[in-house]
C-alpha cells in the first residue's frame, strides 16, 4: 500500500494578474464587530474544507449555509456537514424550502450580516442573495470558475455585455479560480484591484495521505501488463468532454505502438460508446465504470499520463488530482485550468480542441519516451505543491477581511 509524497520546490506562479498577496507576516484580522455570511452550492469535497476553514475563523463570525446537498453527485462520506444549513434540504416540503431561502433574505436584509462571501450567480438563491446585499450595502465578494470564452458573439453575448458590468460593480471582491476566469470579471468592467485569483484546487493533502494498492499490486489485479503506458480519462461520460475525440486518438496512436493502454473512469450517456471501443480493443482499453475518491486516485496512481480533451470545460479539477500523483497531464485548450496548470512540453501537452491528430501526436509523443514522462510527472507535482486547499481558502478569508474593513 502507498501514498505518493510530492516532490519539487513548486512552481512560478504565470497568470499575470493583479493579485491580493496573501503573506503571513500581514495577515489581517477582521474587523470588531464582523458578521459574515458565506453561501455556497453544495458541500463537494473541495468546497467543503475551505468553507470549514471560513466558519473556524473566529473573528469572522461565520455563518454558513449551503444551497443543495449531492446536486451535482453523491459525494458521500467527502460531503459531511453536521448541522450545517442547507436552504434546499430533500427532507423539506417545497414550502419549507422556500421559507428557509426567505428567512436567509430576511435576516440579510434585516441587517443580520456586515459582509457576505457567495458562490457565482448562476442560482436564483445567489442572486437573490446578491439583490438583498446591494440593497442592504452588505459589500460581498463573489467566486467564479467562469472562463472567458474566445469569439463571445451574438444577442446573449450583446445583452450580457448590457448587464453584467451593472451588477459586477456592486461586488467587493471578485475571486476567480485562476488566469481565464479572471479575465471574465476583467471583461465585464471588474477593476483588477477588485480581483483576488484564489487558484482554484482540490484537497491535495488529502490525496497525498490517501492509502492506496502499489502500481505493481493493483495493475496485477486488473491483469493490465506493467509495460503497457496506461492513459487514463476520470470524468463524466458527456460528450462535451470530447469522449468520442479521446477514443479516435486511442485508435491511431494504437496503431503505431502496442505500448499504449486507456482506462476511462466514469459514467454517463457515452458509457457505450466507451464499452464498444473496449470490446474493440481488448486488453488494451478498459471502461472502469464509476469510481469513489479512493478509487480514483488508486486509478490515477496506476496510470502514466491523464488526459482531458474536453469541449467545455470550466476548470477541470481532476487535472489537480492527476498532477498530485504525478502524472504528465494532456489537455484541451478548452479547459479552463490550461493556463495555470499545464506548460506543453514542462508537465505535458494543451491541445487544439477536437483537434483529434495532434492529441493522438502527444499521446505517442510520451508513450514512446520513458524518461520524458518522468521528469513531466516530477514537474506535475512541483507545480501543483503550492496549490492547497488552504491558500484557496485564505484568499478568501483576505478578501473578506479587507471587507471587513472597508465598510
Amino acid at each position: 500500500m502507498e501514498a505518493v509524497p510530492a516532490t519539487g520546490d513548486g512552481c512560478q506562479r504565470r497568470a499575470r494578474e493583479r493579485r491580493v498577496s496573501v503573506v503571513a507576516a500581514e495577515r489581517l484580522e477582521a474587523a470588531p464587530g464582523t458578521r459574515c455570511l458565506v453561501l455556497q452550492l453544495e458541500p463537494t469535497p473541495y468546497i467543503l474544507p475551505r468553507a470549514l476553514y471560513l466558519l473556524e475563523d473566529a473573528n469572522l463570525h461565520t455563518e454558513l449555509f449551503f444551497t443543495y446537498l449531492n446536486s451535482s453527485q453523491p459525494w458521500g462520506r467527502d460531503a459531511d456537514i453536521g448541522d450545517i444549513p442547507v436552504l434546499l434540504d430533500p427532507r423539506c416540503s417545497e414550502l419549507g424550502k422556500l421559507l428557509r431561502v426567505m428567512r436567509l433574505m430576511w435576516r440579510i436584509l434585516r441587517g443580520d450580516f456586515t459582509i457576505a462571501h457567495l458562490a457565482g450567480w448562476g442560482h436564483w438563491i445567489v442572486r437573490m442573495a446578491i439583490l438583498s446585499c446591494k440593497l442592504k450595502g452588505v459589500p460581498f465578494s463573489v467566486e467564479s470558475d467562469s472562463p472567458l470564452l474566445p469569439g463571445l458573439t451574438g444577442w446573449r453575448e450583446w445583452l450580457k455585455r448590457s448587464v453584467y458590468p451593472i451588477w459586477m460593480n456592486w461586488i467587493g471582491y471578485a475571486i476567480p479560480g485562476g488566469t481565464r476566469q479572471a479575465a471574465y470579471f476583467r471583461y465585464y468592467g471588474v477593476a483588477d484591484d477588485k480581483i483576488c485569483v484564489s487558484h482554484m484546487t482540490v484537497d491535495t493533502e488529502k490525496i497525498r495521505r490517501t492509502v492506496t494498492p502499489s502500481r505493481k499490486e493493483f495493475r496485477a489485479m486488473r491483469q493490465i501488463p506493467d509495460d503497457l503506458v496506461l492513459f487514463v480519462f476520470v470524468g463524466r461520460l458527456l460528450q462535451q468532454k470530447g469522449i468520442d475525440v479521446l477514443l479516435k486518438a486511442f485508435a491511431t496512436a494504437s496503431t503505431q505502438s502496442r505500448q499504449i493502454g486507456l482506462v476511462v473512469i466514469g459514467d454517463g450517456p457515452e458509457l457505450e460508446r466507451v464499452q464498444k471501443a473496449a470490446a474493440d480493443h481488448p486488453g488494451r482499453l478498459w471502461s472502469a465504470g464509476r469510481a469513489d475518491r479512493v478509487g480514483v486516485i488508486t486509478w490515477l496512481r496506476a496510470s502514466d499520463v491523464f488526459v482531458l480533451p474536453s469541449r467545455d470545460e470550466h476548470w477541470g479539477l481532476v487535472v489537480n488530482e492527476a498532477m498530485v500523483c504525478g502524472l504528465p497531464v494532456i489537455v484541451s485548450d478548452a479547459c479552463g485550468c490550461a493556463d495555470d496548470l499545464v506548460e506543453t512540453g514542462r508537465n505535458g501537452h494543451v491541445f487544439r480542441v477536437d483537434d483529434v491528430a495532434e492529441l493522438a501526436d502527444a499521446m505517442l509523443d510520451l508513450a514512446q519516451n520513458a524518461p520524458k514522462r518522468r521528469a513531466m510527472g516530477e514537474q506535475s507535482q512541483a507545480m501543483i505543491r503550492p496549490w492547497t486547499i488552504e491558500r484557496q481558502a485564505e484568499t478568501i478569508r483576505s478578501a473578506l477581511v479587507r471587507m471587513s474593513h472597508e465598510r
